[in-house]
């Protein structure tokens, strides 16, 4: 019987045997290439929109339409956040190959 070839990340890997997490995994990693892929076409698009919407030298306030879509420019004052968190625990999933 062959002995399956497995990268070693640290010398207390353990490694499991599970086909319906596995293949969860796979389809989950997958989706994440498609989204990867999607969001870049996303902001392609957004970005070609506002160098045309910037071409147009809205002032602030101003309001117009094209087609359906409404545009405002509005000023936004910087501000200072800060915030608390709760503990928690964080779950990472990357592949090995």
């Amino acid at each position: 019987m062959p002995v399956k070839s497995q990268d070693q990340i640290t010398i207390d890997d353990q490694i499991i045997e599970n086909p319906q997490l596995e293949e969860a995994l796979e389809e989950r990693e997958k989706r994440k290439a498609s989204k990867t892929a999607v969001t870049a076409k996303f902001k392609e698009a957004d970005d070609h929109a506002k160098d045309l919407i910037n071409g147009l030298g809205l002032e602030e306030n101003d309001i117009v339409r094209v087609g359906r879509f409404r545009i405002t420019r509005t000023a936004v004052e910087g501000r200072s956040v800060a915030f608390d968190t709760e503990p928690t625990e964080r779950l990472k999933i990357s592949t090995v190959q």
